[in-house]
């Protein structure tokens, strides 16, 4: 149960922190948190989930599990942190975009995988196979989100094309750039830089992909 805990309220002081970079509206088609309460009572909401669940974690005196799970928080922040730099630049490669999923989401779910081997006195490598088998899980998952965000009638309750809003350069796009010249990757781009605010520029490029 400990384990569990940790690692949902984790997850969940991810997703509000996510809302207010992304300025997402919606959350499983509910108001964020960010637009009930304002982007800077949503990042103290956020830290105050980390705190308190670590702190609960350390009470418990269940150390291995807690400083395991102290390397995924590391890597959802590096994650966030790359994908913010590529989305200012649009240089996301292939090679970029797995880096990225796997910080931000594969390695959360390795860790679910392993701390729930762990909490039940698995033996070291099959520990290592549950944190491989929850990575795995995790990068089809980040492909697939990534894909539904084209589909306009994908009921995830997230805004469709976010991504492009975003100006993130996600699997399905870097699929279809891979395959056009270096001019027509260049108009995608140059479409890309006006998604935000020009709907035209989304729907043409949404097209396209």
């Amino acid at each position: 149960y400990l384990a569990a805990l940790i690692m949902e309220m984790i997850h969940t002081a991810s997703l509000i922190h996510d809302d207010v970079l992304d300025d997402a509206d919606e959350r499983r088609g509910k108001p964020s948190v960010n637009t009930k309460w304002q982007s800077n009572l949503a990042i103290i909401l956020g830290d105050y989930i980390l705190a308190r669940t670590m702190s609960i974690g350390m009470a418990s005196a269940q150390y291995d599990i807690v400083s395991y799970v102290g390397s995924a928080m590391a890597a959802l922040c590096e994650g966030e942190v790359l994908q913010s730099q590529h989305a200012k630049s649009l240089d996301t490669t292939r090679e970029d975009y797995f880096t990225i999923i796997y910080q931000k989401t594969a390695s959360l779910l390795g860790v679910c995988g392993a701390i729930g081997a762990m909490s039940l006195g698995a033996q070291r490598e099959d520990v290592e196979r549950m944190r491989k088998f929850g990575e795995a899980l995790g990068i089809a998952f980040q492909i697939q989100d990534d894909i539904l965000d084209y589909n306009r009638a994908n009921n995830t309750g997230k805004p469709v094309n976010n991504d492009l809003r975003e100006h993130k350069i996600t699997l399905p796009m870097i699929e279809v750039m891979e395959s056009k010249s270096e001019e027509e990757v260049n108009e995608m781009k140059a479409l890309l830089k006006r998604c935000k605010d020009d709907n035209e520029a989304l729907d043409t490029l949404h097209n396209r992909i």
